[in-house]
């Protein structure tokens, strides 16, 4: 009896307070060339620029950004990073804080990213970045 007690608040509580994390409904693409990548023995940094001219708070087609990759769990195929990005659109200026995860798949790497914005907003994102094209490339969106 216990056990089945147990069993049933286990899923009313992750069932309770579980929540998705949805694209909003103006998603949007960034597209970036890998600039520069600078390897370490815990990691790696990667530089690339790019635009995000349909971010639904104007059109930022100048955009620079960094990740810290990183993998501090040991894994064989997959990591975590932080970042930051730079935006302009004339006198506007967006800055970005970016934290997520990475996994291999196949000759390309997946990356799932949460970020706040100076704008405040917070965007959710999902790419492909492929380093023999020297290309990132994501949809993203505000979060709902």
């Amino acid at each position: 009896m216990k056990k089945l007690f147990l069993v049933a608040l286990i899923f009313f509580v992750n069932h309770t307070f579980a929540q998705d994390l949805k694209f909003g409904k103006d998603v949007f693409q960034a597209k970036f060339n890998i600039d520069a990548i600078t390897l370490k023995k815990d990691g790696a940094t990667l530089n690339a620029s790019g635009d995000a001219s349909d971010y639904v708070e104007g059109n930022y087609n100048t955009v620079y950004l960094t990740y810290e990759m990183t993998n501090n769990l040991n894994l064989e195929d997959r990591g975590e990073f932080t970042g930051y990005v730079w935006a302009q659109n004339g006198e506007n200026f967006l800055n970005v804080t970016l934290q997520g995860i990475w996994r291999r798949k196949g000759q390309v790497f997946e990356i799932v990213t949460l970020d706040q914005a100076t704008d405040g907003n917070t965007i959710i994102a999902r790419g492909i970045l492929n380093f023999a094209k020297k290309t990132l490339n994501f949809d993203a969106s505000i979060l709902e």
